[in-house]
């Protein structure tokens, strides 16, 4: 089952309710990169190719509320 809507050439959206979460990885030539929606926002962990169960090489995050649009 995917877990993706395609809107347009490269724009994507996590179709709602599939599975009971959203996350998906994407392979960017040598890396993996994770993305996680949680309750209040995305998380992006980025690992390296074939090292996703070691710690990412970064992460970052951010709130829904912090931007703009944003409605509980």
């Amino acid at each position: 089952m995917e877990i993706l809507k395609h809107i347009s050439e490269n724009d994507y959206e996590f179709k709602p309710d599939v599975f009971g979460y959203h996350s998906c990885w994407i392979t960017v030539k040598n890396l993996s990169v994770y993305i996680n929606e949680t309750d209040e926002g995305v998380v992006v962990d980025i690992y390296a190719l074939n090292h996703e169960m070691d710690d990412p090489i970064t992460s970052t995050y951010a709130f829904f509320n912090e931007a703009e649009g944003y409605e509980e």
